[in-house]
């Protein structure tokens, strides 16, 4: 599962944002993302937020070869401040490709 790296800037409690991946260097020649073959989950990585599950916003969706997934909820709700996060596609491409790629989300201290 290739590790894509931490969304930077880190996202601010209270906000809904896109968190995106572009794909284009793991698909073969012809090869493409259907609109219904991708999938996220949110977990914490580090901290606690016992209701991650609740922070994905609608399904995922493609555009192009860059996948995207809203993640967040107005405060006190949504991502929680210090907690890091870890965001996975799931993806099967339309030559039955599997491909699973993650990428952190750091949520700010509120200050």
């Amino acid at each position: 599962m290739p590790f894509c790296g931490t969304y930077w800037p880190p996202a601010s409690p209270g906000e809904t944002q896109p968190f995106s991946l572009d794909l284009t260097y793991q698909l073969e020649t012809g090869d493409s993302i259907p609109a219904d073959g991708v999938t996220a989950t949110l977990a914490v990585h580090q901290g606690t937020d016992p209701q991650v599950q609740n922070w994905l916003q609608g399904s995922p969706f493609v555009t192009g070869n860059i996948v995207t997934q809203f993640v967040g909820a107005p405060t006190p709700q949504g991502l929680q401040p210090g907690v890091s996060y870890v965001l996975t596609f799931n993806v099967t491409t339309a030559f039955g490709r599997e491909r699973v790629n993650f990428a952190y989300i750091l949520c700010d201290v509120i200050q």
